[in-house]
Formats: C-alpha cells, sequence, structure tokens
C-alpha cells in the first residue's frame, strides 16, 4: 500500500470521528435532552405554581375584602399602581438577567425559592386559620312575635320601651306615650296635648333614673317612669298669652327638668339655664351657652340621657356630655 492510501485511510478515521464527535454534541445540546435533563426541577416549579394558585383561589373569597387588597378596594383598577406593577416586573427580569449572565445560578435558584416559599405562606397560613374557624352561621329566627299601636319610640334598658302615637282629638292634636314591658303588656299611657302645635313637631325625650322629660318645642314635661303621672309642665313661649302653666322662653326643642331649674336646648344649639325656684312666672334665662355647629338635634338626634351628673347627648354623628 502506498503512503497516498495511508493518508487516504487516515483522513477517512478522522472524519467519521469527527462526524461521531458532532452527532454526540448535537445530542446533548438538543432542546429535548437539555428538558429531559431539567425535569425533575421543571416539575417541581410548576407543581409549587399550581398548588400557590390552586390555594389562592380557594381562599380568595374569605380574603376578597377593601382591606386586605394590595391598594385597597379600587387600587388594582388605578393606571398608577398597574405600571408600578410592570415596572417592578420589569426590574425583576432584568435582575434574573444578570444574574444568568454572569453564572450565578445558585442565587437565581434560591431566590427563586424563596419568593414561592413567601407565596405559599400567604396562602396556607390563612388557610389554617379556616380550619379553627366556623364560617357555619345559624341563622336567626324570632320565637315569637307582637304586634302593638304606634311607632316605637325608645328603649328603656332591659325594663321595656316606649311607644308614640300623634292623635287628633278634634279639636287639637295630642300625644299618647305607652310604656310597654318586655312581655308587650301596657304598664302605662300618658297623654298629653300638643296645641297649638301641629302633627308636624317631634316629640323629644330625656331620660333619667326615676322620671322622664318631654319636649315637642311648645311644652316642656316630666312624668314618673314607674306611673306615667305627670310631674311638671312648662309653657315655652315667649309672647303675652295667658295660659295656666309656668312659662319659659320658647323653643323647648329638648329638655330636663330638675328640682332648681330647667335646661332646655333649641335646633340652632342654644343651650340654656332656666331657675324655676320661684313662682314668679315666666321664668328668665339665667345662663345661656352655645352648642358646636356638629351637634345637630333637630335632624339627626338619637337618644338623651341622665348619667349621675351628667347629660349625655347622641346624635347620628357625635355624642357630647354636659356636666
Amino acid at each position: 500500500m502506498s503512503e497516498a492510501d495511508n493518508a487516504t485511510t487516515e483522513q477517512n478515521n478522522v472524519s467519521a470521528e469527527f462526524v461521531k464527535l458532532e452527532q454526540q454534541l448535537a445530542q446533548e445540546t438538543s432542546v429535548f435532552v437539555l428538558m429531559k435533563e431539567q425535569m425533575t426541577s421543571m416539575l417541581g416549579m410548576v407543581t409549587m405554581f399550581v398548588v400557590t394558585i390552586v390555594l389562592a383561589l380557594f381562599i380568595r373569597p374569605w380574603y376578597d375584602v377593601a382591606e386586605l387588597h394590595a391598594f385597597g378596594e379600587a387600587g388594582a383598577t388605578q393606571a398608577r399602581f398597574i405600571l408600578l406593577e410592570l415596572i417592578m416586573i420589569f426590574i425583576f427580569t432584568a435582575v434574573v438577567i444578570a444574574l444568568a449572565r454572569y453564572k450565578k445560578e445558585w442565587v437565581i435558584k434560591y431566590g427563586i425559592m424563596g419568593v414561592l416559599t413567601i407565596a405559599l405562606m400567604y396562602t396556607t397560613v390563612p388557610l389554617m386559620h379556616m380550619l379553627v374557624i366556623d364560617f357555619d352561621v345559624e341563622e336567626f329566627e324570632y320565637e315569637e312575635s307582637s304586634t302593638y299601636s304606634g311607632d316605637y319610640f325608645v328603649d328603656l334598658g332591659m325594663d321595656g320601651f316606649l311607644t308614640h302615637e300623634v292623635a287628633f282629638n278634634g279639636t287639637s292634636w295630642g300625644d299618647t306615650i305607652s310604656y310597654r314591658g318586655i312581655d308587650n303588656n301596657v304598664t302605662w299611657v300618658h297623654e298629653s296635648s300638643r296645641a297649638p302645635l301641629d302633627d308636624n313637631a317631634k316629640l323629644r325625650v330625656v331620660k333619667s333614673d326615676s322620671w322622664l322629660t318631654f319636649a315637642n318645642s311648645k311644652w316642656l314635661w316630666s312624668v314618673d317612669i314607674n306611673t306615667g303621672i305627670e310631674i311638671e309642665r312648662y309653657y315655652c313661649d315667649d309672647s303675652d298669652e295667658v295660659v295656666s302653666y309656668p312659662k319659659i322662653p320658647a323653643n323647648c326643642d329638648l329638655g330636663l327638668i330638675l328640682d332648681d331649674g330647667v335646661y332646655t336646648i333649641t335646633r340652632g344649639g342654644d343651650l340654656k339655664y332656666i331657675p324655676t325656684e320661684s313662682s314668679s312666672s315666666p321664668h328668665v334665662v339665667q345662663g345661656e351657652w352655645g352648642l358646636p355647629p356638629y351637634v345637630d338635634i333637630g335632624n339627626e338626634f338619637l337618644e338623651a340621657q341622665t348619667l349621675d351628673d351628667m347629660l349625655l347627648i347622641t346624635t347620628e354623628r357625635v355624642s357630647i356630655a354636659f356636666t
């Protein structure tokens, strides 16, 4: 065999080995081979993502309230917060790409695992609370019901409540106040004329331990809380009209009758103290104060009561106490 034939044989052997090496490298660098090598990690990540999302969807109805939203009730629909989320996603992606470029795969690996751990905690920790909370609420049912005439007026604690009716007796309008016990039986009924007022005047009451003080802007009177018997009565008017009851300044929208005097409050916010120890009538104002503008006893009045030496008035917006 000549030297030329030997050279050709060696060249053919080298070419065959190079082809075989290329085929081996192609197999090792193919997408399917790489996916097979990373299949365990990929399946683990997919499983973690799926489990996290499923758990989040499961508990979402219990946490779908504004206080638990990332940006409040309307935050998710505001462009500025959506833009912020996109910026944070871009920053996170850029950091991951930079770490991959500088061969810091271990940082990426443990970073992703940490993020997924936090995500799982956000879903599983609240879920543990649901295992010990009873979400089955027993429906409220009335054991018995009863009806009564008039409108509910005010409660008197655990002892009962008052009802109120405005009726016309043929000549004038009057208030009928009934005290009903917890068994709905009427304990007493008190009737009071509101002349010269019509049925539009609003009746208000101040609760005390042993008496009630009623006011309808023209009349101010008190009754015994146990019997409904009238104790005192005053006519709220500044005119020269002659009446058979002691007179005090007009506009008794709310009042409190005490042993030595009367406190009245107008819808305009004027608090007045009127001594009533003397027998002369009309009684005059001794002291006058103005209530804060946010205390509205005209349209927002709810309740008033005495507590020891204090008068507590509650409206829709505030509660204020006087001593």
